[in-house]
């Protein structure tokens, strides 16, 4: 039988009180890839054809949250950050929208230096679905705001409006909220 689907709970369960170090740190993780193109917003796009269709983006939510990202964020490049057939999709929906935007896979080759783009971001958005959002939850000191899809199968939040105990409160991570409440919370992070 499969654990990671009880994983999510388990960290909540766990006591880092005396081993933060277990969580990381920007720099720490930062160094896997050379990219000038810093500051940069990161944005987690998934859309994946084969299976979780409900976890995946429309183009609708995409332009939404660009057009938000870059009025936040005017000063800033966005990096769409995802898998190649997301970064392929992203860009066609970029390219007919006449987007200026960069693409992890312009920059990275695996999930490692994918980890490490999220890292040298100054933000990190996330709506839905994707893996990401759990390693970005774990960096200590990135700015973040996140919106999963909870089943209730076996993933269970810390708390209503926490979903993990040790995010801060720089980190928004939230359980099934609709998008123009998700990106109402980016506006917290305007300078």
């Amino acid at each position: 039988d499969s654990i990671h689907p009880f994983l999510f709970n388990f960290l909540n369960h766990l006591d880092f009180s005396e081993h933060e170090s277990i969580f990381f740190t920007k720099e720490e993780i930062s160094n896997l890839n050379k990219i000038e193109n810093e500051p940069y917003v990161a944005f987690q796009f998934r859309y994946n054809k084969e299976y979780g269709f409900d976890r995946n983006l429309t183009k609708k939510e995409f332009l939404k949250i660009i057009k938000e990202l870059k009025s936040i964020f005017s000063d800033k490049d966005i990096m769409i950050v995802s898998d190649k057939s997301g970064c392929e999709i992203a860009k066609s929906w970029s390219k007919s929208n006449n987007l200026n935007l960069l693409f992890s896979k312009d920059f990275s080759e695996n999930f490692l230096s994918d980890i490490s783009l999220l890292a040298k971001s100054e933000f990190y958005f996330q709506f839905k679905g994707g893996g990401m959002g759990l390693i970005a939850s774990s960096i200590s000191d990135l700015n973040q705001v996140q919106s999963w899809i909870f089943y209730g199968r076996k993933e269970a939040p810390f708390k209503k409006n926490k979903v993990f105990y040790w995010l801060k409160n720089h980190q928004i991570v939230l359980s099934n909220k609709s998008l123009n409440f998700t990106l109402s919370k980016i506006r917290y992070f305007k300078k």
